[in-house]
């Protein structure tokens, strides 16, 4: 997995300040300091490859929420996390590997469309189950890690061409965020959003994501891309459009969103 850090360096402090970290290949970043305030439950992959880089990202998003992040290993520490977690969470941030259909370690244990099978994996009926009552209406659940939000079965668009080939535009219903979303609805939590990525790489930094609406009205139905809601339908199928998206919208303003925060603005993407 692909993955470039927006690892910040010193506490995140409130209002429109930017506060600097670097990547792994030295560029210069910023989280914005300017993310909504929502009580927040931040986790990350703490196993298998890309640990310091999950670390670090969850913690500088922990610092401005003024949690701690959590790590997690396997399916029953995510479930643990889950139970002592507080009740009217605004946003619950995953960090870490994603696919189609797990999260945080893909193969060997974490989330996963399937039933449990403790403790290496905790099945998404049941994480949804656990999750629905600690959440505050207006929520969102972030999975800030590759290809969570697109389906097993569609090619990874980064691949071809990394950062400029065409991003997914709507769809993801049997992903793992869309899946998620159905079983959220299913138990009853309050309407909120899943937002995920669509593409390989970029931790918090990725352009390329979706978002699923939690509500009775939206179960199986597809996600709607980011980029679109933004430039409007067909924009994910213009490469002109698409490329200058990528570059102008990786870094801060895809952070601001999938911590929760505002889409990007027009000025921001073009």
């Amino acid at each position: 997995m692909l993955v470039e850090g927006l690892a910040v360096m010193a506490l995140i402090g409130l209002g429109a300040r930017m506060v600097a970290g670097r990547s792994r290949t030295g560029r210069a970043r910023t989280i914005p300091a300017d993310a909504e305030q929502r009580r927040a439950l931040v986790l990350y992959t703490a196993a298998g490859s890309n640990v310091p880089e999950f670390e670090r990202n969850a913690h500088a998003a922990a610092l401005h929420f003024g949690v701690t992040a959590i790590p997690v290993t396997d399916g029953q520490t995510l479930l643990n996390a889950v139970r002592a977690a507080p009740a009217g969470l605004g946003l619950v941030l995953m960090v870490g590997h994603g696919s189609g259909g797990a999260f945080f370690r893909p193969g060997h244990a974490g989330l996963r469309i399937d039933r449990d099978a403790l403790p290496a994996w905790l099945g998404d009926d049941t994480f949804a189950r656990e999750l629905a009552p600690k959440l505050a209406p207006g929520f969102v659940l972030s999975l800030a890690g590759c290809r969570a939000g697109a389906e097993q079965r569609e090619p990874d668009w980064s691949r071809e061409d990394y950062w400029t080939s065409t991003t997914p535009g709507p769809g993801g219903a049997r992903s793992l965020a869309g899946e998620i979303r159905d079983a959220l609805a299913r138990a009853g939590a309050p309407r909120g959003e899943v937002r995920a990525h669509t593409t390989t790489g970029g931790v918090l930094a990725n352009p390329g994501a979706r978002t699923f609406v939690v509500d009775a009205q939206t179960v199986g139905q597809p996600g709607a891309a980011l980029i679109e809601l933004v430039l409007g339908v067909g924009a994910a199928r213009n490469r002109v459009r698409l490329s200058t998206w990528n570059t102008k919208v990786r870094g801060t303003p895809a952070a601001r969103w999938i911590l929760g925060g505002r889409a990007p603005t027009l000025q921001e993407a073009t």
